[in-house]
């Protein structure tokens, strides 16, 4: 049986080909989970429609992920933790507490795309990647300084 793959599957092909499976491949598995539909004309207008939206989509992505980089880029964000006398940090800075210091800026990150490498434990400035987009990286210019309101001892 020839399908129209409506999702892209390893080791049979890409979204948009058609692809030659055997019949209760197709029946039983590709075509009741929407990863594949029979072959016809309409299916494969569809199937191209579907596809220019998703392109002109993530354009828009691309851009606007484009402009928050350039943003982050000249924006600097201080965070207040409580420190020893000696810099180091009584606990670990969190990508929540990124987050919520950029979110007080007016700047809206998703927690998922902050990269934190090595758990943040000193004090001074860091720069941390962050992924905005499958092509678009950006840095987040982060300074820890010490909690001046208490101290732990």
């Amino acid at each position: 049986m020839e399908v129209l793959l409506s999702e892209s599957i390893d080791k049979l092909g890409t979204r948009g080909d058609v692809v030659h499976v055997k019949d209760g491949y197709a029946r039983n598995f590709l075509l009741p989970r929407g990863l594949a539909l029979p072959v016809s004309e309409a299916n494969k207008k569809r199937l191209d429609l579907e596809h220019k939206r998703y392109v002109q989509r993530e354009i828009e992505r691309k851009i606007h992920a484009e402009e928050l980089a350039n943003k982050l880029a000249s924006i600097s964000v201080t965070i207040s933790a409580q420190a020893t006398p000696e810099g180091h940090l009584y606990g670990a800075i969190t990508p929540k507490q990124i987050h919520d210091a950029f979110k007080a800026e007016g700047i809206e990150l998703d927690i998922r795309t902050i990269i934190i490498k090595e758990p943040i434990k000193e004090l001074g400035s860091f720069e941390i990647p962050i992924k905005l987009h499958r092509e678009v990286k950006g840095t987040l210019r982060l300074w820890i300084a010490p909690d001046e309101t208490g101290s732990k001892r």
